[in-house]
């Protein structure tokens, strides 16, 4: 189950509005076939992974990261795949969210006389699909706040000068982060002052399923030919949706929402928008305005914090959430998830105290598996 995780992994940030899924055939203790998801329309791991066994899965276990469908969408369903392929015995991580699949793809299995086991590395299976989870019962993608963080908690200096804070390996690691996600944000005043192109710099597993770029922008300070917008990716403006709305280019969407006070956009209208967009997980990059408006409505999920054994003393600087006025909203407890180092840098992944990840409990929700 472990390999069928981590098959999994290879799929975050393509298969939406599918969920990242790996599977494995195993018989007489060897792996005779493997495969993951790699993008809706395509075949589901389960059918890769029993391509590659052929004869060999007759009577051989399945390993799945996630319940096999068994509905027709743009596929045929999987537990069709798997009693044609003669599997003996299905071990799966997790139940399918989807209402269309729950619990019904196992029952479909265990009545046609096939043994099926569910719950194996449970929490680990859930980790990796917390974005499918999220958009199928919150209809919102799941958010990851992501920051280079100095040892006395700064993120960048008040004097414009763009210095490197964390170490060139840790800045690949965020280049392997945004390629797990869908989407990247970031605020009009760090647009304005990086012209940042957010995309990952490296091969995509799906090169023409691009990471949307995202920005917020309520008041339209930034032209239809500022520099953050020469990238030809697809890109999103969020404004306020009282202003009449530019003229993009091709592949740049200007999208109006309201807002909570001037200035500052409802963050909830965004990632409702962004649902709509197939965004299961959207990273966070910055500024400290966006930051702080994000911990300040409950909107983080994840922070990621890249930090560098540096100090910027009493220099005039940022830091994460220094527009977050924790004495109005009070603060907010997260729990340590996983701690690693990388270089002389550190890498700090927390989560929300708060969070309840109940498949049973979710919500109703159509998605095309």
């Amino acid at each position: 189950m472990a390999a069928a995780l981590r098959l999994a992994c290879l799929g975050l940030g393509s298969t939406a509005p599918n969920p990242p899924v790996g599977a494995v055939v195993v018989r007489d203790d060897r792996v005779v076939g493997q495969g993951f998801h790699v993008r809706a329309g395509t075949p589901h791991a389960e059918v890769w992974a029993l391509r590659q066994a052929g004869p060999r899965a007759r009577g051989a276990t399945l390993y799945v990261s996630l319940e096999p469908c068994c509905h027709y969408g743009r596929t045929p369903p999987c537990t069709e795949a798997i009693l044609e392929a003669g599997v003996g015995r299905v071990v799966v991580a997790i139940l399918d969210p989807n209402p269309q699949v729950y619990g019904q793809g196992i029952e479909t299995l265990r009545r046609a006389g096939l043994a099926v086991e569910v719950g194996l590395l449970e929490a680990e299976a859930r980790s990796i699909l917390q974005g499918f989870g999220t958009w199928v019962r919150e209809r919102r993608p799941w958010v990851i706040l992501k920051a280079a963080l100095t040892a006395d908690g700064r993120i960048a200096r008040l004097d414009s000068r763009r210095l490197w804070i964390t170490s060139e390996r840790t800045r690949a690691w965020v280049h392997h982060l945004r390629a797990t996600c869908d989407a990247v944000l970031v605020g009009a005043r760090t647009a304005d002052l990086d012209a940042p192109d957010l995309r990952p710099r490296l091969p995509r597993l799906v090169p023409d399923k691009p990471v949307w770029r995202v920005f917020l922008d309520a008041n339209l300070s930034l032209p239809p030919d500022h520099p953050a917008f020469q990238v030809p990716s697809p890109t999103i403006v969020f404004y306020d949706e009282t202003r009449p709305p530019p003229i993009g280019r091709d592949f740049v969407r200007y999208e109006g929402v309201p807002t909570t006070t001037p200035g500052y956009l409802d963050l909830g209208a965004v990632l409702r928008c962004l649902a709509d967009y197939d965004v299961h997980r959207l990273l966070v990059e910055g500024g400290s305005q966006v930051f702080s408006s994000f911990l300040a409505e409950g909107r983080a999920d994840e922070l990621w914090l890249f930090v560098a054994p540096t100090v910027f003393g009493d220099v005039e600087s940022l830091g994460l959430a220094s527009h977050l006025n924790t004495l109005r909203t009070g603060p907010r407890r997260w729990r340590l998830r996983r701690l690693c180092p990388l270089d002389d840098d550190w890498l700090c992944i927390l989560e929300r105290a708060d969070v309840q990840w109940q498949v049973g409990k979710w919500a109703d929700g159509q998605v095309d598996k």
